[in-house]
């Protein structure tokens, strides 16, 4: 058996243990064909390189030993590149984590916790997806929306209780949205709400604007 880390987007790392590390398994991991990217000499991300065009939610942004950063798409898992000596015919296995890698692998590439703050009675805070895709819920068999809260940040708290006025409070029509009377923005530059942005409700509901309306998200 052999340890790896797998990572869904929007979830935590995930330790798993596998029977072989043979190309059907890994490519089942991420559901196609599977893209390398080195993060240290042993240490390999892999993930679905059709990510983008398969318009896959965003998962998290990691960041090799060179310094380069790079925003994955759909879900990932590390292995270990098990190096051979000259004389091995055999070449490079890849294998999984030990103990030690796999808590800090683990640890390194955990989602930081977003707090949804308490809205005031008579407010409604505005939400916006940090990687959008702008699909509404007939898309989402194919392009799911993004993690809700890990891929968001809030924008605006508008002093309202009618979802449709926050709605329109929070989009630019004559002029910047920030500046309307009724609005509190948390951002100075930000685009209009759009679909896939969220809106909280006093007590916590949470409602994803759809194509038409808005859908609540399940805790």
């Amino acid at each position: 058996m052999e340890s790896i880390i797998v990572i869904e987007p929007g979830k935590q790392p995930d330790l798993r243990e596998v029977e072989k590390l043979d190309l059907e398994t890994m490519q089942s991991i991420v559901g196609g064909l599977i893209q390398r990217v080195p993060l240290t000499e042993d240490i390999d991300l892999w993930f679905n390189e059709e990510g983008r065009m398969r318009h896959l939610p965003f998962n998290r942004d990691v960041t090799d030993n060179q310094g380069t950063t790079w925003d994955i798409l759909g879900t990932m898992f590390l292995t270990v590149t098990e190096h051979a000596d000259e004389d091995d015919e055999d070449g490079d296995r890849t294998v999984g984590l030990s103990p030690s890698e796999l808590l800090a692998w683990a640890h390194r590439l955990s989602l930081p916790e977003v707090e949804v703050p308490e809205v005031p009675e008579g407010c409604i805070a505005v939400w916006h997806a940090k990687h959008p895709n702008f699909a509404g819920s007939y898309m989402w068999d194919t392009q799911p929306p993004p993690p809700w809260p890990s891929d968001f940040e809030q924008v605006a708290l508008v002093v309202t209780s009618d979802i449709n006025r926050a709605w329109e409070a929070t989009n630019h029509i004559d002029h910047a949205w920030q500046e309307n009377p009724d609005v509190k923005a948390l951002k100075t530059k930000a685009r209009s709400s759009s679909v896939g942005d969220v809106f909280v409700l006093p007590g916590g509901k949470a409602l994803r604007v759809d194509s038409f309306g808005f859908v609540e998200i399940n805790p």
